[in-house]
C-alpha cells in the first residue's frame, strides 16, 4: 500500500479502429479490432478501460459525428482510454484539430505520418491518461472552436459584427486569427477585387472599405497569410492591390474594425 505500483488494464494493448482510416495501409496488426462505422466504435469501446481507439478524421461532412462520439467516449470511459484521430482523406483545419483535442482526443496524427511511425506513437501512448479538463456540455465545448457558418463577402457592418463575435467566442482557446487590409491599386474597382476573391471555408470573410478590401481569416496565423491570399484570389494579389497591412493580435484586429465601423457610419456601398 505504501509503494507506488503501475497497474495495467487487461485491454492495455487492444486497438479498436475505423476500417476506413486503414484501408490504404499494409501490415495492420491481426489483433486490432476493425469496425466499419462510428456507431460500431461506440459499441466496441463501451466497456474499454485502457484500450486505444483509432478514429479516421474523415471529411467535413462527418466531423460533427466524429466530434460527438469522441466527447461521448471521453465522458463515459476512464481517462486511461486512449483516443487518437488520424487524418486520411483530408487535412483538418487547425481549429478542428484543436477542438478534437479539447473534446477528448489524446492526439491528432497528420496523414503525412507513415504507418510504422503511427504504430510507434500508439505504443508510446499506451500508458497515457487524458488529463485536460473536459466540458460536460458537448455543444458549448464545440462552439468555442467553430467559425460562424458563413463565408465570403459581407457588407461592412455585418463583417464587423461577425468578426467581433468570432474573436470573443474563441478567446482563450489558443486559436490564431488574422485580418488583412489590402489597399486597392489606382483605378481598380472594388467589385473587380471582390469578384476575384473566392472563399469556401466558413469563417473566412471579406468586405470593402473606402479604398481597401478587408479580409478576415479564421484560425490562420501570420506565417500562413501569404499562402492563404494566393489561394483565395484568382488574380495575383500584386495586380489588385498596392499595399497590405496585417494583424493577428486581437487588439490590432479590433482597431482595424473600429476604423471600418467609422467609415461605415459615414456611408459605404453594399456590394452584395
Amino acid at each position: 500500500g505504501q509503494d507506488q505500483a503501475l497497474i495495467e488494464a487487461p485491454d492495455q494493448r487492444a486497438v479498436i479502429a475505423t476500417r476506413s482510416g486503414l484501408s490504404h495501409q499494409a501490415g495492420v496488426p491481426a489483433h486490432w479490432q476493425l469496425v466499419d462505422t462510428l456507431e460500431g466504435i461506440a459499441n466496441a469501446a463501451a466497456h474499454s478501460i485502457g484500450a486505444t481507439v483509432l478514429l479516421d478524421a474523415g471529411d467535413s461532412s462527418t466531423f460533427e459525428a466524429l466530434a460527438r462520439l469522441l466527447h461521448h467516449l471521453r465522458l463515459t470511459r476512464p481517462a486511461t482510454l486512449k483516443i487518437v484521430v488520424c487524418e486520411s482523406t483530408r487535412k483538418l483545419r487547425s481549429h478542428s484539430e484543436q477542438a478534437l483535442l479539447e473534446l477528448g482526443a489524446n492526439a491528432v496524427l497528420y496523414r503525412e505520418l507513415g504507418f510504422s511511425r503511427l504504430l510507434r506513437v500508439l505504443q508510446d501512448l499506451q500508458s497515457h491518461s487524458y488529463t485536460r479538463p473536459l466540458h460536460p456540455d458537448y455543444q458549448q465545448a464545440l462552439d468555442a472552436f467553430m467559425p460562424a457558418p458563413v463565408h465570403g463577402y459581407q457588407p461592412a457592418p455585418a463583417f464587423s459584427r461577425l468578426v467581433r463575435d468570432m474573436l470573443q467566442r474563441t478567446q482563450g482557446m489558443g486559436l490564431g486569427h488574422s485580418m488583412v487590409r489590402l489597399d486597392l491599386a489606382p483605378q481598380m474597382a472594388h467589385l473587380t477585387a471582390l469578384r476575384a476573391c473566392t472563399m469556401v471555408r466558413d469563417g473566412d470573410l471579406v468586405t470593402a472599405g473606402r479604398s481597401a478590401v478587408y479580409v478576415f481569416l479564421f484560425a490562420c496565423r501570420a506565417p500562413d497569410i501569404a499562402a492563404a491570399l494566393d489561394r483565395l484570389f484568382t488574380v495575383p494579389v500584386a495586380q489588385l492591390f498596392t499595399a497590405q497591412s496585417t494583424d493577428d493580435c486581437t487588439e490590432g484586429m479590433l482597431a482595424l474594425l473600429d476604423g471600418l465601423d467609422s467609415a461605415a457610419r459615414q456611408g459605404l456601398p453594399d456590394y452584395s
